[in-house]
């Protein structure tokens, strides 16, 4: 991974960062991808398990495809603070917190503006008519890993009902539509005005766009998967209705799997299952994929895992800055979105990484932690734009720290302190 992202690096020589043509291979697929989304949101019917099954390998095949290519963003992750430290900032002589955000920030619209622009821009309808218009363009938006749904009217109702608070009247509206509208242009602006104020070389510039490329690239990939999550759990749902078993216990299971090629109910295989855990691994020198339920695999592989983040865990909390600042505040980890609830208003938010479904408590936060991520993640492009401190690469922060914990969060020089 650190390779592929330095050779990159060593290859940009003027302001284009080199992966525009990957990126347009790229889109080609995402428009497969969203062909494939229409379809489903028209009405994807099933006569067979194996009409389905048909299906949905076709759907694995796509996404696989996706992944290969934008594989590249994560590539820089580990390396990423240190690269735009070495080649770009330690050439910029006195260069401010508040320059060095400039010049790492997103350049394209993030998937929460662009949803606020919608609103902005569907205000003038009446509010039944907006209301579904919402649902119909945005009910993947709080998808994760665990699962897809199709959010209710009622959620869409709240988020327009803050938009109107926000920007209250007509002239207010029209100014923020304006302001999203020419945000590319004028973040662009701001990173050559301060790329020129300390003569950074067209290399360095090209570095300097090369992490707003990936910033950006990351962005839309996750929207793609949010789409695709729900894509997915059409498919568990359907297939659990075809083998008589709950949706849940489908998620315990590979579609290429016996037990689900086969006629034989597995319901007792996949309970088990979700009691012991079951391990998948790629064997991609033989192109293989490798399967087990066998306790001793299971717990194995948990040991192996658990040795190596020990490995990287120290006694204290420290990572990356992503966005400057110090504050205190009650420590909440919040893992999924079954957490929220316990999440209150000033809290210091501490998470593996933070995703797009996570926005509600993000924008209450005092601060965020993340134990993953690089200059690139979701957690540095938002608290960026929030001007929320955040630390990111902990590798401990879950970890470490709990619930109910009074943490100072000094996002000046990446310590998280507790407070007794």
């Amino acid at each position: 991974m650190v390779k592929e992202a330095e050779r990159v690096i060593v290859e940009i020589s003027d302001k284009k960062t080199g992966l525009e043509s990957s990126y347009t291979v790229w889109k080609k697929s995402v428009l497969m991808h969203d062909h494939f989304v229409a379809e489903m949101e028209s009405g994807g019917k099933w006569k067979t398990k194996d009409d389905l099954l048909v299906d949905l390998n076709r759907f694995n095949d796509l996404m696989l495809e996706m992944w290969k290519i934008p594989f590249i963003i994560d590539c820089f992750d580990p390396i990423g603070d240190e690269v735009i430290t070495r080649e770009v900032f330690s050439h910029c002589d006195g260069l401010t917190d508040e320059e060095k955000g400039v010049l790492l920030r997103n350049q394209e619209l993030t998937t929460h503006d662009l949803l606020e622009l919608d609103i902005l821009r569907g205000l003038q309808l009446e509010q039944k008519e907006l209301d579904g218009l919402m649902q119909e363009r945005w009910h993947w938006i709080q998808n994760d890993y665990a699962g897809g749904r199709i959010l209710p009217v009622e959620h869409f109702r709240a988020e327009i009902d803050s938009v109107k608070h926000s920007f209250p009247n007509h002239v207010q509206r029209q100014q923020r539509i304006e302001a999203l509208n020419g945000m590319t242009e004028r973040v662009v602006k701001q990173k050559q005005e301060v790329m020129d104020r300390y003569g950074l070389s067209e290399p360095q510039q090209g570095i300097v766009y090369l992490f707003s490329f990936l910033t950006d690239w990351r962005e839309e990939r996750k929207r793609v998967n949010q789409m695709s999550f729900w894509v997915y759990q059409l498919f568990v749902d359907r297939l659990a209705d075809f083998m008589q078993i709950e949706p849940e216990l489908i998620k315990m299971a590979d579609p290429r799997e016996e037990i689900i090629l086969g006629s034989d109910n597995p319901r007792e295989i996949l309970l088990q299952r979700r009691v012991t855990g079951v391990v998948y691994a790629e064997d991609t020198i033989n192109n293989t994929t490798i399967i087990s339920d066998d306790p001793n695999d299971v717990q194995l592989y948990k040991n192996t895992i658990a040795a190596l983040m020990e490995e990287d865990r120290g006694e204290t909390v420290t990572g990356n800055v992503a966005q400057p600042g110090v504050v205190e505040g009650i420590v909440k980890i919040i893992n999924s979105q079954e957490d929220f609830e316990k999440f209150h208003d000033g809290n210091i938010l501490v998470a593996a990484m933070t995703r797009p479904e996570l926005m509600p408590v993000i924008r209450r936060a005092a601060g965020i932690i993340t134990d993953e991520g690089g200059v690139t993640c979701h957690a540095a492009v938002i608290s960026r734009e929030l001007g929320i401190p955040c630390i990111i690469g902990t590798m401990n922060a879950t970890a470490k720290l709990k619930d109910g914990d009074h943490v100072e969060l000094n996002a000046n020089s990446g310590e998280v302190r507790k407070i007794e």
